[in-house]
């Protein structure tokens, strides 16, 4: 059997089974790898790690418009200090389904900023963790 042949729940069950530091990449690369294979796209946006500012922008002009992809967001996380913090609040704003928020809260933030972030409930948020830089 062809690995292009296997059910999208097969691949799920095996994505599941994935580290979380490097989860995202790998599902990409198994996209990548296996390109006809019906590998389920939602894993792709479950857990996503912001490691440089810019890709702060680039995730929000992606999802700006893709209600669906909005939606698979569960796990987000920034973890670098520099990030601007205005294009976090308003990529924040269109992701409602958080359950699990981390954030490197550094010096371009203000508390204005962390109030922008929770102005509207987030009834599906389980763990949050912020990080001060001192």
């Amino acid at each position: 059997m062809q690995l292009d042949g296997l059910p999208a729940e097969l691949y799920s069950a095996i994505i599941n089974h994935l580290p979380a530091d490097s989860f995202q990449q790998d599902v990409l690369a198994l996209t990548r790898a296996i390109p006809r294979s019906p590998v389920p796209i939602h894993h792709l946006f479950e857990r996503i790690r912001i490691k440089h500012a810019q890709q702060i922008v680039q995730l929000h002009r992606r999802l700006r418009n893709a209600t669906n992809e909005r939606n698979w967001v569960k796990d987000f996380g920034i973890i670098t200090w520099t990030v601007d913090a205005d294009a976090l609040v308003n990529l924040l704003e269109i992701l409602p389904r958080i359950s699990s928020l981390l954030l490197f809260v550094g010096p371009n933030f203000a508390p204005e900023h962390l109030e922008g972030i929770f102005r509207e409930p987030r009834e599906d948020l389980r763990f949050l963790s912020l990080r001060f830089r001192p």
